[in-house]
């Protein structure tokens, strides 16, 4: 029977935090020992007035005072992008933005989705500025007018400049629901 000895691997560096992170979402489809917003986490809860476990259900924005085409921002990781040409010959996208609570989609119409393509990359860690669109039957998004790298602060880019209304953030989940993923 051969017996391997520590001394046959080869000696490898430990990965980093965010190879590691990359990797167990690659493999497992969630991550494990962190989340790569924990960095930005306190950013996060300046600059966003819309979180993905608030979007649960209609009673919940409703009692948080959230109203159908209120100016909200979200911020998360892009998890997922689907461009598409609209009928007209435009280029729009859908996009679905992770949070440290859970997933939310956004829709990029045209306009927008020309002035701020070059944000729009898969990981890509923004903050998201929009209006949100919900009714009882359908399911929450929000309608992009901006979009920014989530360390950029808004002022130094002259075209963000949209006046946001803040939501208090009042719901009747427990905490239990509101815990990182």
């Amino acid at each position: 029977i051969l017996t391997l000895k520590e001394e046959h691997f080869p000696q490898k560096e430990p990965f980093s935090k965010e190879e590691r992170l990359a990797l167990e979402k690659e493999v497992l489809g969630l991550y494990v020992t962190g989340h790569p917003l924990e960095k930005y986490e306190e950013i996060l809860k300046k600059r966003v007035t819309l979180f993905s476990n608030m979007v649960d259900s209609y009673q919940d924005l409703k009692d948080a005072g959230i109203r159908d085409g209120q100016q909200v921002s979200v911020g998360g990781l892009i998890a997922e992008l689907k461009s598409m040409m609209t009928k007209k010959g435009q280029m729009m996208c859908f996009l679905t933005i992770e949070d440290l609570y859970g997933k939310i989609e956004v829709v990029v119409f045209p306009r927008t989705y020309d002035e701020y393509r070059n944000q729009l990359k898969q990981d890509q860690p923004v903050v998201i500025k929009g209006k949100i669109n919900y009714n009882e039957e359908a399911k929450t998004s929000v309608i992009a007018s901006q979009i920014y790298p989530i360390g950029q602060p808004p002022q130094t880019m002259p075209s963000l400049q949209v006046k946001e209304t803040a939501a208090p953030y009042k719901t009747t989940t427990t905490n239990q629901s509101r815990k990182k993923l």
